[in-house]
Parts: structure tokens; C-alpha cells; sequence
């Protein structure tokens, strides 16, 4: 073997070395971190529901179109154009997601109204077996709409869950998603949500401050006011629009920080008149 060959071999190996233990240090990574947030409810915690509200909530609305922006954190929710529209004509909230900020535990909160605390769904990350008991989409026709992580959108009983096939397409990604979600926001559906997953990913691979994430912010804002303007809110129709939780500056999600756990969100139609920003957490929103 030649020196030549030599050298290219070592250094496919060493490569190949490389990613292999990228892989390994990845899933050490979860399972590190999995071990301080043990899934399970806390005993004889149960939803505690004030004897006398603040006020009256949200009247029941014929149809809820809800759209969540994966990852976005509130400093940038609030130079959004499409976002600010709907803030604006509705009531907007400081929302504290809860903790810890994982994106599928999160949800949960948001479609039962339990604490993860109280559901036990502390850390979880992968598909749920059945969606939990009482969650919302499984009580009306409801159709969710994902731009990737379809385990997510698929835990939690829409009648209709796209994409139904895994992994996803790059045809799905490059227009599909865009498409299933505008006809999801005009179909006579009860309740649509649309799950925008590409402000996330940008703020994994390089960080809440990178010009890719404020790209991805953008182009998610852009896919927004175009869902809102086909079907906008009125009197028989709610917005809801959040994010799950935001990013560090270097990356990453699931502590605590402010700039992580407080985002920005509005509630618009069916009756919301504009008033100041309130503070709330996810539970009253759901």
C-alpha cells in the first residue's frame, strides 16, 4: 500500500471516528440530561382552577385555527411583521410555557390544560403511545398540520395528522407543508392548528442569533400572513398563535431562562377586544 493510500485510509477512519462519536456524544447528551426530569405525575397534584376568575375567558368560537412557531423567541416575535398584525387585533400575551421547555411536553400542557408537572410528560420526546386523557383534538373534527417531527403532531388525537408518512419528504418540506397548511386554516374544521418547525431547527444548528434563525423567523412570519389574510379572525373565528419556547443566543432550548421560557402570543377574534399585554401561563391559555 502506498503512502498515499495510507493517508487517505487513516483519514476516512479518523473521519468516520469523528462521526461516529459526534452520534455517541448526542445520545449521551439526551440520556444526561433525561436523567433530571423523570416522567411521572406528581401524586395528588390536580389542576387547581381559581373560584373566582379574573374574568369572563374566551367565549366558544365556531372554528380555532392555532399556529405554532417552534422556537421562537420572544425578542424576535416581536419585530415580526404578520405576527404583530394579529397582536394587535386581539390580546396579547406574555406566555410563560412552563418547565421544562421541550417542545412535545409543552404541547401537552397546551392541549390538556395540566402542568407537565401535573401529566407527569416531563422530558418526553418521542411519539406518545395514545394521546393523554382529555386532550383537546380528539373531542371535535380537528385536523394538524406539521412541517417536520411528525411524532409530535401525531401524539395528540387530530382526527387528521399530516404528514402521515415518516420521515419527511423533501417534497413536503419544499411546498407540501405550506400547502396542507393553508387548506387545513380554510377547510370548515373545527379546530386547525399548524405546527411551523424551521425557526427551531435553524436556532439547533447555529443558534438564536444566526442569520439563518432570523431567516427562518421571517419566512415563517411571511407563511403566517398568508394563513391569516385566507381566513382571518371574526366574530366565529379565534387565532391563536405561540411559540413553544424560545433559544439561547449559542443554540439549544429546555432550561429555564427567560429569554427561553417567556414568549410572545396573542389571542384574536370571537370576540377578544385589544387591551394591554397580560401576562399568563400556558395552562389559561389552554
Amino acid at each position: 500500500m502506498s503512502p498515499r493510500i495510507r493517508t487517505i485510509v487513516a483519514r476516512c477512519a479518523l473521519l468516520a471516528g469523528l462521526v461516529l462519536a459526534s452520534c455517541g456524544l448526542h445520545e449521551g447528551r439526551r440520556k444526561f440530561i433525561s436523567r433530571f426530569f423523570v416522567d411521572g405525575a406528581v401524586p395528588s397534584d390536580t389542576p387547581v382552577w381559581p373560584r373566582a376568575p379574573d374574568g369572563d375567558g374566551l367565549r366558544p368560537a365556531a372554528r380555532v385555527r392555532v399556529v405554532l412557531l417552534d422556537g421562537l423567541s420572544r425578542a424576535h416575535a416581536l419585530r415580526l411583521p404578520s405576527l404583530s398584525e394579529i397582536c394587535s387585533a386581539g390580546q396579547e400575551l406574555q406566555l410563560d410555557i412552563g418547565f421544562p421547555t421541550v417542545s412535545l411536553p409543552v404541547q401537552s400542557a397546551l392541549w390538556t390544560g395540566m402542568t407537565q408537572q401535573q401529566s407527569g410528560l416531563q422530558y418526553h420526546i418521542g411519539k406518545l403511545p395514545a394521546p393523554p386523557a382529555h386532550a383537546t383534538p380528539p373531542q371535535v373534527d380537528s385536523i394538524g398540520v406539521a412541517e417536520s417531527h411528525p411524532e409530535i403532531v401525531h401524539s395528540f388525537g387530530f382526527a387528521r395528522a399530516l404528514p402521515a408518512d415518516e420521515p419527511v419528504t423533501p417534497a413536503w418540506r419544499a411546498g407540501g407543508f405550506a400547502e396542507a397548511a393553508m387548506a387545513a386554516i380554510v377547510s370548515p374544521t373545527r379546530l386547525a392548528f399548524v405546527h411551523v418547525l424551521r425557526i427551531d431547527e435553524a436556532g439547533h444548528a447555529e443558534g438564536g442569533a444566526s442569520l439563518r434563525y432570523g431567516a427562518a423567523a421571517a419566512w415563517s412570519d411571511a407563511l403566517l400572513g398568508l394563513l391569516y389574510a385566507a381566513t382571518p379572525a371574526d366574530a366565529d373565528t379565534l387565532w391563536v398563535v405561540l411559540a413553544d419556547h424560545g433559544h439561547r443566543d449559542a443554540g439549544g432550548h429546555g432550561g429555564s431562562e427567560p429569554e427561553i421560557r417567556l414568549v410572545r402570543a396573542c389571542v384574536a377574534g370571537a370576540g377578544v377586544t385589544p387591551g394591554a399585554t397580560a401576562s399568563v401561563h400556558l395552562v389559561d391559555l389552554a
